[in-house]
């Protein structure tokens, strides 16, 4: 028999003396896969399989081979790894326990439902790193929506912050793994938000726009009016977070219009038909549809009226009150 033998099962091993260094590696990951199955079929179908892979030993042996690159033993690696989308992910807590495993240390400096900060060192450096999760970051990139984040926001902030500080402080010891088993569950799981049932409108679908303060002129239609009070609205369907130019845009129209923060958010609130705390809570098509009835409002005076109208459903209608006209 040559030197580099050839495998034909039953166990055998390939000698990879002969081989090219990346060959080599190669051949010791299919030996390594072929186990990683073996212990599979073996553990699967007992009580010791976590329920996730029971009966599913192709994805074991994916989460078995994960786990032994970073120094799992195998029943360590199927009660850390999640497979999600095909990919084997580690808990960011699998992570943390990795990191501290090879030396380094990382620790939780503060954790609530609206905040987390993780710090960390390497073994033998002075430097420390620090990574912060917030709810606010968390609504920016739209994850507050996600049912896990409704149900435990403290917990997904220290998993967000420990993953982050892990790859700052040893990436080297996790090889670079790209994700873990949270950050993959909010990418794909399913949104859940619900969708009200369309509301019954007005016969008419177009109001006639009041007159400028003070002034004569005729009043012309709007397609693009706000509610009145009491008006309902069909919910805008789920969509991404805002976008920094609606934002600009925004905010922008508001400071033309010269009205303050609760001015503001009370208005958004009315146009919308659900509280806003702040911008950051609007989704894209929320957005859009603020910036466009907005836009629909007027300018200057007559602008700055109609938001505060909005604001304050008790105001007037119309300018002239009481006899005499509204300051």
């Amino acid at each position: 028999m040559t030197e580099l033998e050839h495998y034909q099962g039953g166990g055998e091993v390939v000698a990879t003396s002969a081989l090219p260094a990346a060959a080599g590696a190669l051949v010791e990951w299919a030996q390594a896969l072929r186990s990683a199955k073996q212990i599979a079929d073996a553990l699967c179908a007992t009580a010791f399989c976590p329920q996730q892979f029971r009966n599913k030993p192709e994805e074991a042996a994916a989460a078995i081979l994960a786990g032994s690159e970073i120094g799992l033993s195998p029943r360590a690696s199927m009660n850390s790894f999640d497979i999600i989308q095909g990919s084997a992910a580690p808990r960011a807590i699998t992570l943390r326990a990795v990191v501290q495993s090879k030396g380094h240390d990382m620790w939780v400096v503060e954790s609530t439902n609206s905040r987390a900060i993780v710090r960390g060192k390497r073994a033998g450096s002075d430097e420390t790193h620090e990574s912060t999760w917030t709810m606010d970051r968390a609504r920016g990139l739209g994850l507050h929506t996600k049912d896990s984040w409704k149900k435990q926001p403290g917990a997904m902030l220290v998993a967000r912050a420990t993953a982050e500080c892990a790859r700052f402080v040893a990436s080297d010891a996790i090889l670079g793994i790209a994700y873990t088993a949270e950050e993959l569950a909010d990418t794909f799981e399913p949104e859940t938000t619900a969708v009200r049932a369309p509301a019954k409108r007005r016969a008419t679908t177009t109001r006639v726009a009041r007159p400028a303060l003070g002034a004569g002129a005729p009043a012309v239609e709007s397609a693009g009016d706000p509610p009145l009070p009491g008006d309902e609205v069909p919910a805008v369907q789920s969509s991404g977070p805002i976008t920094e130019p609606q934002m600009k845009k925004m905010q922008s129209i508001f400071t033309n219009a010269g009205v303050d923060r609760d001015v503001r958010l009370a208005a958004s609130s009315a146009i919308l038909q659900r509280d806003i705390c702040t911008a950051s809570d609007l989704t894209k098509d929320e957005a859009t549809v603020l910036i466009d009835t907005l836009e629909g409002l007027g300018e200057g005076e007559e602008l700055k009226r109609r938001i505060e109208e909005l604001a304050d459903p008790t105001l007037p209608d119309d300018p002239d009150v009481a006899g005499g006209e509204r300051s």
